[in-house]
């Protein structure tokens, strides 16, 4: 059986804060861009998830990190397999499916069938 500790760390094992870097003018003025590696859809779970529930998304996707956000959120849609069934017309469907953002399928229906992606995930 596991409790809570098992699943964290301490926030630095060489034991020092935020407080304890010193930074000149010259290298606060440094930037790098880490766009090219963030993952614009990473995995979210609610506060209030129970850690077995985590621990299995951890051990099923396998999983690094997951963030953890307050339960109240708001809903901004819902897209179901039947929003995703086009009719199959060569790669027009596939070029249409990497061009639409999910913003825009909420409010217009796209129909994509599944044995299309299913064959363009095949290949």
């Amino acid at each position: 059986r596991h409790n809570f500790s098992d699943f964290v760390k301490p926030a630095s094992s060489k034991g020092k804060s935020i407080d304890d870097i010193h930074l000149t003018d010259e290298e606060l003025g440094l930037y790098l861009d880490l766009a090219p590696f963030l993952n614009p859809s990473p995995y979210i779970v609610p506060e209030d998830m129970s850690l077995a529930k985590v621990y299995n998304l951890f051990r099923q996707l396998g999983l690094r990190h997951i963030f953890v956000v307050p339960r109240p959120s708001r809903v901004v849609g819902l897209i179901t397999r039947k929003d995703l069934l086009l009719e199959e017309d060569g790669n027009t469907a596939t070029t249409e499916l990497q061009s639409t953002s999910v913003r825009s399928i909420l409010s217009t229906s796209c129909k994509l069938s599944f044995s299309l992606l299913r064959r363009n995930a095949q290949n």
